[in-house]
């Protein structure tokens, strides 16, 4: 599925697939002037509140690695830097 920034703002957009569905939102509430500090909750539409929360990442400012919190990965809620997806290779983070 391809999605779209409306609002080409990283603090606040939606995304949407091409046939105008909007699939989720970003919100990016900003902590600290001064540090650069900000929490983004990522949600999408659904029944409830705590359901419609898929993610929440900590930008903990300049220096400092952002956190990122969701139970997507296997239904728990789970707080894992930023490194953890970007520096590891494909073989050693499936298992291959």
């Amino acid at each position: 599925m391809n999605l779209y920034l409306v609002h080409n703002d990283p603090e606040r957009t939606t995304l949407v697939s091409s046939n105008g569905v909007a699939h989720y939102q970003v919100r990016t509430i900003r902590t600290s002037f001064l540090t650069g500090a900000a929490v983004s909750k990522i949600i999408r539409p659904a029944p409830t509140t705590g359901e419609s929360i898929v993610a929440e990442i900590e930008w903990n400012g300049w220096g400092n690695a952002p956190v990122v919190r969701s139970n997507t990965f296997d239904g728990t809620v789970q707080e894992l830097p930023v490194e953890e997806f970007l520096y590891k290779s494909p073989s050693e983070r499936f298992g291959a």
